[in-house]
């Protein structure tokens, strides 16, 4: 929906990162669970904010945050 209505979206660069390759090199320590962790991963998504927002762009981001409301 945000891509449809010309809204950028990344990954997000975070979530579970005891699940990343270079974690294993690492003596770490982590909870039993990291479900939480493991949602954002899977579901989690940045939209990048520019300084000077102009009124299209956010015009463009309001219209999809509403569409996205309505689920």
């Amino acid at each position: 929906i945000l891509e449809k209505h010309g809204v950028e979206t990344r990954p997000i660069i975070a979530g579970n990162l005891a699940k990343h390759p270079a974690a294993k090199t690492f003596n770490i320590r982590s909870a039993h669970s990291l479900s939480q962790c493991d949602e954002i991963l899977s579901r989690g998504f940045m939209i990048g904010c520019h300084p000077v927002l102009q009124p299209d762009s956010k015009n463009a981001l309001d219209e999809a945050f509403d569409e996205l409301a309505k689920f």
